[in-house]
């Protein structure tokens, strides 16, 4: 038995101005942001912050312009994304 995990990083040159409202089915998501900013929910994050998002836990991002993250999922890195609709 091996722990799945999946590695990325997203880039956002022109932002997201709607929020991606989603859960993931299984698996831990962090999220390192390495430059920019934008909302998480209702709270300000900036460059250096960690999001963290458990299986099920909704998450609600906007990334401003120019924004750059660093994403891991682990416990099941090839979990089943799903977006919530508002």
């Amino acid at each position: 038995d091996t722990m799945n995990f999946e590695v990325g990083f997203k880039s956002f040159p022109d932002g997201v101005s709607v929020p991606d409202k989603h859960i993931h089915s299984s698996g831990i998501e962090i999220t390192f942001i390495s430059k920019g900013g934008g909302t998480h929910g209702n709270k300000r994050t900036k460059k250096g912050d960690i999001l963290i998002q458990m299986p099920y836990q909704q998450d609600k991002n906007t990334f401003n312009p120019g924004s750059e993250i660093f994403i891991i999922r682990a416990l099941d890195g090839l979990t089943d994304k799903k977006i919530l609709k508002e």
